[in-house]
This record gives structure tokens, sequence and C-alpha cells, in this order.
């Protein structure tokens, strides 16, 4: 009798859990249904292809996996809700969201991410942006979290283009953005910078 109540629970357990397995090439949207998503394998937003990561999604990721970017990229969380980008098993870190080229109208905003690595010689751009990197692209990132991220690059949390509302904390090495630009009238309240990989 014990078996079968055991038997039952693992059943009922795992029929809770609605996580999908995702790698190679994506698009569509991923919803509450769908998390956590699990990234088992290196995932690519094609060019004129678009995602969309609902608030409240989990994304995981395998050791050493990565999500590059090179299409339309919606992940807007909220206040209450927010999405949440972070390693699939403790002590394996993953390699970052890179946008390349991005689509100008892909939004990040109220993301948190967490435990990623880069790793590389100093000079070379595949040891940048710990978590976030962005190359030849211009977006929108506000309200995000940056946290226990490391490269031996430059940005530990994050490199990129635009920053808006964005708070970090233990990134190794420090956020290190090379500022080009600053706004004609900088609004303190907002954090807005131009920076540049």
């Amino acid at each position: 009798m014990k078996i079968l109540y055991r038997t039952l629970f693992v059943l009922f357990f795992i029929s809770s859990v609605h996580a999908i397995e995702v790698e190679g090439d994506v698009e569509g949207e991923w919803t509450m249904d769908d998390s956590p998503v699990i990234v088992i394998d290196d995932i690519t937003l094609r060019r004129n292809d678009e995602l969309v990561i609902q608030p409240g999604v989990e994304v995981f990721f395998d050791r050493y996996k990565f999500f590059m970017v090179y299409g339309r990229l919606t992940a807007a969380g909220n206040e209450d809700d927010s999405i949440r980008f972070d390693w699939h098993n403790a002590n394996s870190k993953w390699r970052s969201v890179r946008l390349i080229d991005a689509d100008e109208e892909s939004i990040i905003t109220y993301c948190v991410f967490l435990h990623s690595e880069r790793t590389g010689h100093y000079q070379n751009p595949e040891s940048r942006g710990g978590a976030l990197y962005l190359e030849e692209t211009s977006i929108e990132v506000s309200h995000c979290r940056f946290s226990f991220n490391h490269t031996t690059g430059q940005g530990g949390g994050f490199l990129l283009t635009v920053v808006l509302r964005t708070s970090y904390t233990t990134n190794s090495p420090a956020i290190q953005p090379v500022l080009t630009a600053l706004p004609s009238a900088l609004s303190v309240p907002m954090h807005i910078l131009h920076i540049t990989a």
C-alpha cells in the first residue's frame, strides 16, 4: 500500500511541473504554463523572428549554455512578477544573453539575471558581458537586477548600449561599460546613460 501512495505522489508531483526544454532556434511565446523553461543547449532567436517571454517565467540554463538574440526579444516582466534568468543546477554557471544587431523593438524589463559567467582572454569580446551583452544593439533595458555574475572580461553583470533604471549587486568584476556620451540633460532619477560595448 505504501508503494501505491508513493507512486501516486510522484505521479502527482511530475504532472504538476510544466517545464519545457529548449535548444537550437526559438521563437513564439513562453508563458507561465511553460515555466520553468530549461535551456539544455545553446538557443538562438533568428533575425526576423520574435520571442515573447511573459511575466513570471523562469528560464534556467544548463552549464555553459547561452542565448543568442538577432531578432525581436520581448522579455517584459512587471513590478510584481519579474522574469528570471538563472542556472539550472547550483554551481553550473550559464553563459549570458547576447543581443547582436538585434531588433530595436526588443525590450528587457523587470528581469533578474543570476549566476552567469563568461570566460576567456580579457580583450576577447566573447569574455564580455557576464549576464547580458549588447553589440550593435540599442534597446530599452529597465528595472532589471544583475547579481552573482562573473566575467574575465568587461562587465560582470552586463555590457550594453542603454541602461535605464537598472540595479546590480555582487558582480565580478563590477559593471564596466565604456561611457561614450551623456544626453544633454541627464535625468538622475532615470539614470539614462548611452554606453557602448
